[in-house]
């Protein structure tokens, strides 16, 4: 019964680690995703801002 317990408690103390590690790991993965979205937002600025001048050019 207590070597159970032991192999349980074990098992568990892993998946924590585990646990700790995937969460890290998506952090790093959501920071990442910001920061490329932050990116093309800024692209998407640039873009309309040429697209206005030409247009005012155009008319």
């Amino acid at each position: 019964m207590e070597e159970k317990i032991k192999t349980l408690i074990e098992r568990l103390k892993i998946y924590r680690i585990k646990m700790e590690e995937y969460e890290k790991i998506t952090n790093e993965y959501l920071f990442e995703l910001r920061k490329i979205n932050s990116d093309l937002n800024k692209m998407n600025d640039e873009l309309l801002q040429i697209m206005n001048e030409y247009y005012k050019k155009i008319k």
